[in-house]
């Protein structure tokens, strides 16, 4: 599990890198496509 909110890794990661701000909100989408899909089922 991850020990990091999700803004304290906002604040950390999203500010500094514009590519990386991508990668984590796709992250974030890909976690919540899981969630649902899983709780179709």
């Amino acid at each position: 599990m991850i020990s990091i909110s999700f803004s304290e890794a906002y604040a950390l990661f999203g500010n500094k890198n514009k590519k990386f701000k991508t990668l984590f909100i796709n992250y974030i989408k890909n976690i919540f496509s899981t969630l649902r899909s899983g709780a179709n089922r």
